[in-house]
């Protein structure tokens, strides 16, 4: 930035959601840093893109089993929002 500060071009929020044993899901959203910025979903990802891009390791302190399923993807609709 001008005060020689850089500023990351994106920030990210990864949400596991665990249900039961059989309803394990995460969703990550990788938004631009953009004031204009009306609607989100098109920055919906798996936690997995997100890792893969980011080099982290999101939720390491869940269950193997648990963090696989939860990171390899979502259904827009079970999260509450229209298909893109």
């Amino acid at each position: 930035g001008g005060n020689g500060v850089d500023t990351p071009s994106h920030f990210f929020k990864a949400l596991p959601r665990i249900r039961d044993p059989d309803d394990i899901q995460g969703i990550a959203v990788l938004i631009p840093h953009d004031d204009e910025l009306e609607n989100f979903t098109p920055f919906l990802a798996s936690i997995d893109f997100l890792e893969e891009i980011s080099g982290l390791d999101v939720f390491p302190g869940l269950p193997d089993r648990v963090e696989e399923r939860a990171e390899a993807g979502f259904e827009f609709t079970d999260w509450g929002l229209p298909p893109p």
